[in-house]
């Protein structure tokens, strides 16, 4: 199971370790947050983490899946800070 990217109309089926892959390319020191296009920016700080999550999902298959994702997110969250503390937007 693989996400679907439309790219010029194509689609394009990724698994999580290439958009893992693709995603540490974009975020590189030369490459802002705030400066990349939407697509990139999103690439780059959430698909890998949220594709981990939707396959779990799929796995467990809970009564709620959204309230399910959210506190796996929230768990398996790669920039929360030690202390628990979620990391302050700039």
């Amino acid at each position: 199971s693989g996400c679907c990217l439309a790219d010029q109309g194509e689609e394009k089926k990724l698994d999580a370790g290439e958009v893992s892959k693709e995603a540490s390319k974009l975020s590189g020191p030369g490459n802002n947050p705030k400066t990349l296009p939407v697509r990139q920016y999103l690439d780059s700080t959430v698909t890998p983490t949220l594709l981990k999550g939707m396959s779990e999902l799929v796995n467990v298959r809970p009564p709620d899946p959204v309230e399910w994702l959210a506190v796996w997110l929230q768990k398996n969250n790669p920039n929360k800070k030690k202390d628990g503390a979620a990391p302050k937007a700039e």
